[in-house]
C-alpha cells in the first residue's frame, strides 16, 4: 500500500510476530496480533 503525505493513520494496528525477546513469553513467532491505539482525540 502506497502512502501519501501528510499521512493521518487510523487507530487500529495488526501484524504477525516475526521475532521476540528472550524474556517475552506471551506471544510466539508467527502469532497474528491486533491492537488498538487509544489516545487523546483532537
Amino acid at each position: 500500500m502506497e502512502a501519501r503525505f501528510p499521512l493521518i493513520p487510523g487507530w487500529e494496528v495488526a501484524g504477525v510476530i516475526e521475532a521476540r525477546g528472550f524474556d517475552a513469553t506471551e506471544f510466539e513467532v508467527g502469532d497474528e496480533v491486533v491492537g488498538y491505539i487509544n489516545n487523546v482525540w483532537g
